[in-house]
């Protein structure tokens, strides 16, 4: 019997030696958020639009589909990049464009102005501007967007 209750102790010991690493694990998730604070997602962009270095195309060509954008200290793009995943075939919707911005008002003015716009188009395509979030700040948001609608819910039937 003691056999069996030194087991049941070191499993409960391992068990909660665990959780705290999941606590810990998780802690740096939302750090590794943090780093994608400023960056942007630009969706529709075609692939091979840029004709040039990516970073130099994007810091002329933002300025031209978003009339209005004031920047603070000048445009400057960091680590731009594709979402991975292969060339897409002809006709199908292109990857992903994600880049960081140098400074975090610049990003904030972007996706402003892109929102006030009814629609951004270039060559024919639709361009949209997203924030970039991480995996647990996206449930975060989903769950939220689950008791809004609750909310909007009971409000209407009141």
């Amino acid at each position: 019997m003691s056999g069996m209750e030194e087991s049941v102790g070191s499993q409960a010991t391992t068990l909660a030696g665990h959780e705290q690493q999941l606590q810990m694990h998780e802690a740096n998730l939302v750090d590794f958020d943090r780093l994608r604070r400023s960056n942007i997602c630009i969706l529709g962009l075609a692939e091979e639009t840029e004709t040039m270095i990516i970073e130099q195309f994007l810091e002329t060509w933002l300025p031209t589909v978003l009339p209005g954008l004031e920047v603070a200290v000048g445009l400057q793009v960091d680590r731009p990049y594709r979402t991975l995943g292969g060339k897409p075939k002809p006709g199908a919707q292109p990857c992903m464009l994600i880049a960081q911005m140098e400074q975090y008002k610049n990003k904030m003015n972007m996706l402003a102005v892109a929102q006030e716009q009814d629609s951004v188009k270039y060559n024919g395509n639709k361009i949209s501007f997203y924030p970039d979030y991480g995996t647990v700040m996206q449930k975060k948001q989903r769950s939220f967007v689950e008791v809004k609608k609750k909310k909007l819910q009971e409000r209407d039937l009141a």
